[in-house]
């Protein structure tokens, strides 16, 4: 019994201390004294400074680094790298909707929509530079600036 005694008489005091401890800390951080009322400021911000690009060449290639074996390119090396670039053609908005024409005969109507105007076309007819080569109910083969698209029914 009197070592239960003793070590409470111990533990208490140090319980006493650390909780109080804690509640000092608790109201000291709630107290107004301590909360600093400086104006904030906007932050300001400073874009980083960009490096300039490298710039490299690419070598050409003498084989193959997988088989090799001699690498043979297949675009001419006397044209300039310049002109070896197709020009890309932006074709408009184009859907082929349907086929109109009669069991009796051989002319088709088709029911094209281009740029979102639905026209009537024969074979041969052109419009909006876009001509109709050929075509059947399932699709309409279309040529545009050179090029020849096909395009299938909605």
């Amino acid at each position: 019994m009197l070592k239960n005694k003793k070590i409470t008489a111990i533990l208490l005091p140090i319980v006493v201390v650390i909780y109080a401890l804690v509640f000092f800390r608790v109201f000291d951080s709630c107290s107004s004294d301590s909360v600093n009322n400086q104006k904030l400021s906007a932050p300001t911000f400073t874009p980083p400074k960009s490096n300039p690009k490298e710039k490299f060449d690419l070598l050409p290639v003498e084989k193959d680094p997988f088989l090799g074996t001699a690498y043979r390119s297949s675009v001419p090396e006397n044209i300039e790298p310049s002109k070896r670039v197709n020009n890309v053609i932006k074709w408009p908005n184009i859907e082929y909707l349907g086929l109109v024409s009669d069991n009796n005969s051989t002319s088709r109507v088709f029911i094209v929509k281009v740029n979102g105007q639905q026209i009537l076309m024969r074979k041969g007819d052109v419009v909006e530079d876009v001509r109709v080569i050929r075509g059947n109910n399932s699709y309409l083969r279309l040529s545009y600036q050179g090029q020849i698209k096909e395009f299938e029914r909605m």
